[in-house]
């Protein structure tokens, strides 16, 4: 390979560094998101390995440029100087039974973390996952029915996840058409037949009357629009009467309280500038249309996609049931960022400002975020990448916006930088992060190792849970509560509304349970009483239900 052609592709490269910056990796390279005709002789030769090229030819020359992908990297959310600094304890973890970046994790009801697939070392899609369980501190593996890297998983009604597509091509060939359930009280993988079309870089969403809804896909650097319906009760894959307004991969899909569900972001072609407008799927007639041309029409440019957020959409949900996340705008030195809220009741956003100053914070880049137990507070993770690795938790009361910078950093071993998709620990109250890399900007190496951080600020309800004998997470809540023990047995558990009258009743068959899913998508709006009743007395505990 001539130092000629290595620069003719750089030149192409900064061309479309716009999609690259979109796609980039938090760490020192951007993510290779496709292949482009004009510089790519081989369709494995990713824009991320070109970028590892060039660095590698002049890393001081191009530092400046780093950083400037860093910076308008659409994965991070930067975080401004409020004066309030917060420390976390940072230790590596148990060691995955495999290697992997790009995984995506779930929490279980019975306080376990699964990670689905991902890619192995050697750039291999990996069909395998592994369960962390904090009361051993160690990782199960199970083997899925086939691969998924860069797919999507959501939660179902009945507290089973729905697993569907992904491949590691990178776009440029369909990724699987496959999908499968998997049960965490089985801890079983069940193949349920494929989509309409393989997908890879899409989401799905679970609507309130238990259908999922599964929209984008990437291929051959082309977003597509051609969405489609899982219907458990029947077991079909069926298209949906219209197709998207705008193609999309990498888009985020929530559900909204009448039933349909609206699609944020994600970019329609590789180089392409990713989509502003948000549109709303119909439950009725089965069709999209353009809610929004902006996210926030009183303030526009706010860009949106998933490339890092691999886990399910309710683990999004504020205190208040609202959902959350991360948005960007500008380019350059100019970039902002904010976290941004959705009201699934009224279909509208809001914005939580972190744009003020995030050099002055001596934090370069921010990447994936975790909210707490009770979702009250939003975890970030930030890099500081002038120098030496450094990483850094960034907190935000999710309440009134209020920022907690770190006052400590935890630097990686020599070798390691962190792809990271993260997931909260309830029962520990840390972060399991996940996505280790071994050869600095190389994206195709990947380790077992995890990560374990503590935070300072773990939400407002903590002290109050820690003491009392029961749980009852997430409050308010959408279509379900989980309801967890401190393995003490219970003669039964209500819900009753304001009125004294019960809405819901545990009966004999979870009498035993130390964790229990509730069903609470029936229910009205409003606010009820939880109680759980013992032989030693009764706990109580106010929920909110929201529509």
């Amino acid at each position: 390979m001539s130092y000629q052609f290595l620069m003719e592709s750089y030149n192409a490269f900064s061309k479309h560094d716009k999609s690259c910056r979109r796609d980039a990796a938090i760490c020192q390279f951007p993510q290779p998101v496709g292949v482009s005709p004009l510089y790519m002789t081989n369709a494995s030769f990713s824009c991320g390995v070109l970028y590892y090229i060039t660095v590698e030819l002049n890393r001081t020359a191009m530092k400046k440029y780093i950083l400037n992908l860093l910076f308008i990297s659409g994965v991070l959310a930067g975080l401004p100087l409020m004066g309030q600094t917060s420390g976390a304890v940072w230790t590596y973890g148990p060691e995955m039974n495999t290697t992997r970046i790009q995984a995506f994790i779930a929490q279980l009801d019975d306080d376990r973390n699964m990670i689905f697939g991902g890619r192995e070392e050697g750039f291999v899609s990996c069909d395998k996952a592994d369960a962390y369980d904090p009361v051993t501190g160690e990782f199960k593996q199970y083997t899925m029915q086939v691969p998924h890297d860069m797919g999507a998983v959501t939660r179902m009604q009945d507290g089973r996840f729905f697993i569907c597509g992904g491949g590691a091509n990178l776009g440029i060939a369909p990724g699987y058409a496959e999908a499968e359930i998997f049960d965490p009280e089985e801890n079983s993988f069940t193949a349920i037949g494929s989509m309409t079309m393989g997908r890879m870089q899409h989401s799905a969403v679970t609507l309130t009357d238990g259908r999922i809804l599964i929209v984008g896909a990437w291929y051959n650097g082309i977003g597509a629009a051609e969405p489609e319906i899982y219907d458990p009760v029947y077991n079909t894959f069926t298209a949906t009467a219209g197709d998207l307004v705008y193609p999309r991969a990498g888009a985020i899909a929530l559900p909204t309280n009448d039933g349909g569900a609206v699609v944020i972001g994600g970019w329609p072609t590789y180089g392409g500038d990713t989509y502003k407008a948000v549109e709303y799927f119909d439950p009725v007639s089965s069709t999209f249309s353009v809610l929004t041309p902006e996210l926030l029409p009183s303030d526009p440019g706010w860009l949106v996609y998933n490339f890092t957020e691999f886990r399910p959409y309710e683990e999004k949900v504020m205190y208040d049931g609202k959902y959350v996340f991360k948005a960007y705008k500008g380019s350059g030195f100019s970039i902002e960022f904010a976290l941004i809220t959705f009201d699934p009741e009224t279909k509208t956003f809001d914005e939580i400002d972190l744009t003020e100053s995030l050099i002055q914070n001596g934090i370069d880049s921010y990447y994936d975020m975790v909210l707490n137990t009770d979702g009250s507070y939003a975890y970030l993770l930030g890099v500081d990448v002038d120098g030496d690795y450094n990483l850094y938790l960034v907190t935000v009361n999710l309440a009134d916006g209020t920022v907690s910078m770190p006052d400590e950093a935890f630097n990686m071993d020599a070798g390691e930088y962190l792809i990271p998709t993260m997931s909260w620990i309830p029962s520990e109250e840390r972060i399991l992060l996940v996505g280790i890399s071994t050869s600095g900007v190389d994206y195709f190496h990947a380790t077992n190792r995890t990560l374990l951080l503590t935070p300072e600020i773990k939400g407002t309800d903590v002290e109050e849970w820690n003491t009392a004998d029961w749980q009852v997470v997430p409050n308010p809540a959408h279509d379900w509560l989980q309801l967890k023990g401190n393995g003490q047995p219970y003669e039964a558990i209500t819900i009753t509304d304001l009125q004294g009258r019960q809405v819901w009743n545990s009966g004999q068959e979870a009498a035993a349970a130390e964790v229990l899913h509730i069903d609470v998508s029936t229910l009205p709006a409003g606010l009820y009483v939880l109680t759980v009743h013992a032989a030693s007395g009764t706990w109580s505990k106010e929920v909110v239900i929201v529509r």
